[in-house]
């Protein structure tokens, strides 16, 4: 979806027995990996991803890599997931590990294991969170060779960042360029819902583009990217909406879609906000609640004027 700018000193890595540790439901920390390993050569059979994403064998298949899926279960077992990783380490005999987003792991599974094995190889991407929420889980003073900090931090979130690593490249991520020649597989012209999930979610960016629609009077049908089932989508909608043309499409390949739509509605997910800087002139978003993620504070911080806040 994006592109990354990454220094010598991230692929020096890449070639050694490494882990993509990229936890989270969504697609933006599987996105993320693929954008490390494309500008560290590529995928090796020394390289796997680790992830509780639902969308992850889907996405390690189209790009060729070795995978772990963890059970999301083990969300609240935080036992199994440490000696699960343990495991691991040793099983793939692992020298580098690339942490995303939470720098010892979602609930904090990294601090038992990371004491236990000194000559790890790490590298923090660190992108912007609700750090004052998540600092409670750090219960081990890590050391990174290298953090990739690719968004505004909270100043605690910076502090942490400063005292752990060695070395702080700071790179923000470049707007989209079309990775693909194919042509666009919608005819029409039509307005554009990009976000993987959840339903309830899709449903209110679909309403947002359908009253936009009715204001403007864009003769237009509607298309919806997703990694769901339409079903569960449709049962979210109103009645007005059951009688509208939308198409669903489930692809990870949206750049020719993105181009030719009229206008783009979506939330403000990180790789998303960033992949459609170039079109901000169509973009429209909300932001939703997240654990997290602050999707609030990336919304006031765009440079697309189109925000309707819920």
């Amino acid at each position: 979806m994006y592109f990354v700018q990454i220094y010598a000193t991230f692929s020096r890595f890449m070639h050694t027995p490494t882990l993509f540790y990229a936890m989270g439901g969504g697609l933006g920390h599987l996105q993320r990996c693929v954008a490390l390993l494309k500008n560290g050569g590529g995928a090796t059979q020394n390289t796997v991803v680790c992830s509780a994403s639902p969308h992850l064998p889907t996405f390690a298949q189209q790009h060729s890599l070795r995978y772990y899926a963890i059970p999301t279960i083990w969300a609240t077992e935080p036992a199994a997931l440490t000696l699960f990783l343990t495991n691991l380490l040793q099983k793939e005999q692992l020298t580098t590990i690339y942490i995303d987003v939470f720098p010892l792991g979602i609930i904090g599974e990294w601090n038992e294991i990371l004491p236990k094995f000194p000559m790890l190889n790490l590298v923090y991407i660190a992108r912007r969170m609700k750090w004052e929420l998540y600092a409670p889980l750090i219960k081990y003073s890590p050391q990174f060779n290298c953090t990739l900090v690719v968004e505004d931090l909270q100043p605690d979130h910076w502090e942490f960042v400063r005292q752990s690593s060695q070395q702080i490249i700071e790179q923000k991520i470049t707007a989209a360029t079309p990775q693909t020649s194919t042509s666009c597989p919608i005819q029409e012209d039509f307005y554009l819902v990009l976000h993987s999930e959840p339903a309830e979610e899709i449903a209110v960016l679909l309403h947002y583009a359908y009253d936009k629609q009715q204001l403007s009077k864009d003769n237009v049908v509607f298309v919806v990217v997703s990694q769901i089932k339409p079903t569960s989508i449709v049962k979210e909608l109103n009645r007005y909406l059951l009688d509208t043309k939308i198409t669903y499409l489930k692809t990870f390949d949206t750049d020719s879609l993105v181009k030719k739509a009229k206008k783009i509605f979506t939330a403000c997910g990180f790789n998303t906000m960033h992949y459609l800087q170039n079109y901000s002139h169509k973009h429209y978003y909300i932001p939703f609640e997240r654990k997290y993620d602050d999707q609030f504070w990336r919304s006031k911080n765009s440079n697309s004027p189109y925000i309707l806040e819920i």
